[in-house]
């Protein structure tokens, strides 16, 4: 199943407010997808192992930059520089060499966002280093946790959703998330607001099966 990857889900949220957005396109990257009881895991299959989106590929100016990858391999963390940055860890904790990019340039990063299980994949003196800027951990049907200053704040979704998968949710629920950030929103609204809209994702994938 050929879903497309991270960008078809940001994309699709990004077109519906009103924020300049630009997409950044990376060499692709085959990623198998397995769902089971409603779990989704994926692995990488074939991909090219290099560093090639950079600051100049989307020019300065840019006051939010939001980086999801299925391989961590095509990004340099060190060079998104211009604006406030927000990453979903989910493609850099498939492998060593990610959690090693990812940690190394933690001070250049706004906001993390992951699942409860990714950020179990990360040492935890680098998760409280964040925490003190934006992390967002994911639960499922628990909700998600915001940490900003250390502060601790859990937002829940108003109805659980019996979706028999979750792809797209993370990723939606994150477009949401930024966007709302970007029109000025706090860190608790926007996260909110994203939190719904991710209930509606899965309300499509039920309608859809």
């Amino acid at each position: 199943m050929d879903l497309g990857g991270p960008r078809v889900f940001v994309e699709k949220v990004m077109y519906t407010y009103p924020v300049q957005t630009v997409f950044v396109d990376s060499s692709p990257a085959r990623v198998a997808l397995d769902v089971r009881n409603g779990v989704e895991t994926g692995s990488i299959v074939e991909e090219e192992y290099f560093h090639n989106i950079r600051s100049y590929d989307y020019g300065a100016g840019y006051s939010h930059i939001l980086v999801t990858t299925v391989s961590p391999g095509v990004v340099d963390l060190s060079s998104l520089k211009g604006g406030r940055l927000y990453v979903d860890i989910q493609g850099f904790v498939r492998g060593s060499r990610g959690i090693d990019h990812l940690e190394s340039n933690i001070e250049h990063i706004f906001c993390l966002k992951g699942t409860k299980k990714e950020f179990g994949m990360l040492d935890p003196k680098i998760v409280d280093e964040a925490k003190e800027r934006q992390v967002i951990i994911t639960d499922g049907e628990n909700g998600s946790t915001l940490y900003e200053h250390h502060t601790k704040t859990i937002i829940m979704p108003k109805e659980v959703v019996d979706s028999p998968h979750t792809i797209g949710s993370g990723d939606t629920m994150f477009a949401h998330y930024v966007a709302n950030q970007a029109m000025g929103k706090n860190a608790e609204e926007s996260l909110t607001i994203a939190t719904q809209h991710t209930v509606s994702h899965l309300h499509q994938i039920v309608e859809q099966e």
